[in-house]
């Protein structure tokens, strides 16, 4: 009997870590945000849709900058209804395109007093090479360089709130793998194939920590501080154009790692 009872808390113990570790953890913070502006960029799925939802439950003051108005739209009536939160705004960014990200920022600066945080949430991941308007791989450029812009010229705004701001830059544990400056000129168009279209995203998110970096050093001294996260292994639709989880089966087989 003692022996069947030491067994079932072994297998519940080991069942209940094995969620924890799978299913990541629960935000606790309380702070009410009631009034605080928020930027989050990539809001129509994954990561910055959760959060989005999340902070409108605390009561931020929501801009939603999205590529995809009409699917913003969606995503902004099913969260103001979930949280009872009105304030929450559309404005249209196509981080592959810079005059969108100068248009975006003009829009900000001249209808938002101050700015409490920045979230540069969105991004891609094993697309094919390609350049954008602008002359540049849309890799490099949509998780880096549009990304740069945007955040310095929307550092006044950020710099003007009395109270604490931020600046939250989702990065990737892949940016370990670019420990030397690659050969390739991954900022410009490349040869297609799986390693380049790897290497290109590492490097991208090489580009956005060490940007980071520099940045929290820049900023030590003022109201802003800056954060470069890493959110692991999530199942969000990043990895629409990586073939062994675009399909739906081999997806479901590997979900557990997701």
């Amino acid at each position: 009997m003692l022996r069947k009872i030491c067994c079932f808390i072994f297998l519940s113990s080991f069942a209940f870590l094995i969620r924890y570790h799978f299913l990541g953890r629960k935000c606790r913070c309380r702070r009410n945000l009631a009034g605080r502006v928020v930027i989050v960029t990539g809001a129509t799925s994954g990561i910055g849709c959760a959060l989005a939802e999340e902070l409108a439950r605390k009561g931020a003051n929501l801009i939603l900058a999205c590529r995809d108005i009409k699917k913003a739209e969606g995503v902004r009536e099913r969260i103001s209804l979930a949280t009872g939160n009105p304030n929450i705004r559309i404005s249209e960014l196509n981080l592959a395109s810079l005059d969108s990200v100068l248009l975006f920022s003009r829009e900000i600066l001249a209808n938002v007093e101050s700015i409490y945080a920045l979230v540069n949430n969105a991004g891609i991941f094993y697309a094919s090479p390609g350049n954008t308007v602008d002359g540049f791989d849309e890799t490099f450029q949509v998780n880096y360089l549009s990304v740069f812009l945007l955040t310095l010229l929307l550092l006044p705004a950020l710099r003007r709130h009395r109270d604490p701001a931020r600046i939250v830059n989702v990065g990737s544990e892949a940016h370990l793998r670019t420990w030397l400056f690659p050969q390739p000129e991954y900022h410009r168009e490349f040869e297609d194939c799986p390693e380049d279209r790897f290497r290109a995203y590492f490097y991208s998110k090489y580009c956005l920590t060490i940007f980071s970096w520099r940045l929290a050093a820049l900023t030590e001294h003022s109201n802003i501080s800056v954060h470069c996260v890493d959110p692991g292994n999530t199942e969000t639709s990043i990895y629409r154009t990586f073939p062994p989880l675009s399909n739906k089966f081999s997806k479901w087989l590997q979900k557990p790692a997701l």
